[in-house]
């Protein structure tokens, strides 16, 4: 994160687990550029294609989601 970025200063004081978040998602995308965990490019939940894929840490079980999926919560 932009340590030097206002609303990211008020977010962070705000959100006592940005520092963690913000931890996750450093290993996800290090697993992924180095090649310990793939990237898929259709959504395992729904088969959207070349949509933006993100890293759910929040379902359970984690995994991949479109940005639609991502939204409808953990139990899409």
């Amino acid at each position: 994160m932009k340590k030097n970025s206002k609303n990211t200063r008020r977010y962070e004081s705000k959100d006592p687990q940005a520092e963690s978040k913000e931890k996750a998602r450093h290993k996800v995308n290090n697993a992924v550029r180095d090649g310990r965990m793939k990237k898929p490019k259709v959504c395992p939940h729904c088969g959207a294609k070349g949509g933006r894929i993100e890293y759910d840490h929040h379902a359970s079980p984690p995994g991949w989601r479109c940005s639609k999926c991502n939204r409808r919560g953990p139990g899409a």
